[in-house]
């Protein structure tokens, strides 16, 4: 029952802060005219935001961060939300040895998580047909 309730939880705040990245960005394009320079801010306070204290865990926060915007730019807030969602949840099913008996259950769940993250960009873009026809 823990593992299941710090599961939950961690999804919980991971929604939290995935929400204070969208108010940061929205907050500083008000402060920001121009919109490279409040892309790039956003950026190195997401990368802050993430608490990587060494040189390789602040080039991945980085990483992460911009694959972060381009989602959220391109796809919106729920397909962001959803890539994050799902990437948290990859990283509770992962395990040492794919090879092991019991790394059936999170090949599985990596598979599931796959196949959901390509229907929340496909149902955030949409078919392109027109849906008054």
């Amino acid at each position: 029952q823990r593992p299941a309730l710090a599961l939950v939880l961690g999804q919980s705040l991971l929604l939290t802060f995935l929400f204070i990245y969208v108010m940061a960005l929205v907050g500083i394009r008000k402060l920001v005219k121009r919109r490279l320079p409040a892309l790039i801010l956003t950026l190195v306070i997401w990368t802050v935001l993430s608490g990587a204290n060494d040189l390789d865990g602040i080039f991945i926060s980085f990483i992460s961060s911009v694959i972060m915007m381009v989602v959220l730019l391109r796809w919106g807030v729920v397909a962001m939300i959803t890539s994050r969602v799902v990437a948290h949840l990859a990283w509770q099913a992962r395990v040492a040895d794919w090879s092991a008996w019991h790394a059936q259950g999170p090949l599985l769940i990596l598979t599931v998580l796959i196949l959901l993250t390509i229907y929340a960009i496909w149902a955030a873009v949409g078919t392109g047909r027109d849906e008054a026809h």
